[in-house]
């Protein structure tokens, strides 16, 4: 074999890997998908209110301290996955008065089928019927690969309560200055995914629900740091769309305290109490 054929082989090789290696393949997001799938279908014939979005709603919403609640938080979640979490799964709710979704700085213009995690859509596909959006890199092979673990995987419920899963990982030891940077361009990026907002936005309420957008907060250096890099009006296009009653705004409440945070952007078991205790006092069923 010349150097040259086997430098293509490594390439291809590395890139075969890469598509088929990671987090949407781990046995603790296999059965954290799982969870939230057998949680669900407890929940929805009494549910009355209900967290979507991303992991900042999977961390930041203790549902156990809200009757007739669900924490349908879904990690790495997008706002095409929050519309179909609504549109596919949560109309068949026949009590849901209350839809929160909760939003971080990088949801504007986020796009899960872009990333390195696109392939946790897979999962999502065949628990909650979410379907890939029409911007959409998951490869065929990398499907039948992941759909393949899942035949042969035995899933196991994770200690939960109501959505809310007790054991949580953190990113502890993140670049602060990265992520930051990270988020920021994500918010930034064009075309934005705003469409998929109004298309939830409007589905909730021609449903007769009420429906808030809930900003958490953020570790106080976290927040600086994104100061400095010129991150401002960091919710200016939700805040044009959502009347401002309906705009849960916590991003720079200061009551929050380091021990609420389990990493820069996401809330501690402590952290979350305090946050779902101050949205149940402001909304009412």
């Amino acid at each position: 074999m010349s150097v040259r054929s086997l430098l293509r082989y490594l390439k291809k090789k590395r890139k075969k890997k890469h598509r088929h290696d990671g987090v949407a393949t781990t046995p603790s997001f296999f059965n954290y998908v799982f969870t939230k799938r057998r949680g669900l279908d407890e929940a929805l014939p009494s549910l009355e209110v209900v967290a979507i979005g991303s992991s900042l709603a999977d961390y930041g919403f203790y549902s156990p301290s809200w009757t007739g609640s669900f924490n349908f938080g879904l990690t790495s979640g997008d706002l095409s996955v929050a519309l179909q979490q609504y549109e596919k799964v949560l109309r068949q709710a026949p009590h849901l008065k209350v839809v929160l979704l909760y939003s971080g700085i990088f949801m504007p213009g986020f796009n899960l089928a872009c990333t390195s995690e696109r392939n946790r859509l897979v999962l999502y596909k065949h628990f909650f019927a979410i379907s890939y959006n029409e911007v959409n890199e998951i490869q065929s092979d990398a499907e039948r690969y992941v759909m393949k673990k899942i035949d042969d995987f035995p899933f196991e419920i994770c200690d939960s309560d109501q959505g809310y899963i007790y054991d949580k990982s953190y990113l502890t030891n993140a670049n602060t200055g990265a992520r930051a940077e990270k988020h920021l361009k994500e918010n930034q990026r064009e075309p934005d995914q705003i469409d998929y907002f109004l298309k939830l936005k409007d589905l909730v309420e021609s449903d007769g629900k009420k429906f808030y957008l809930i900003v958490p907060p953020v570790r106080s250096d976290f927040r600086e740091v994104l100061k400095n890099m010129g991150g401002e009006d960091l919710f200016g296009k939700f805040k044009t769309i959502m009347p401002l009653d309906r705009i849960l705004d916590f991003y720079e409440d200061k009551e929050f305290i380091q021990s609420d945070f389990g990493d820069c952007d996401h809330m501690s078991r402590s952290g979350a109490k305090k946050l779902t205790a101050k949205i149940h006092a402001q909304i009412s069923i």
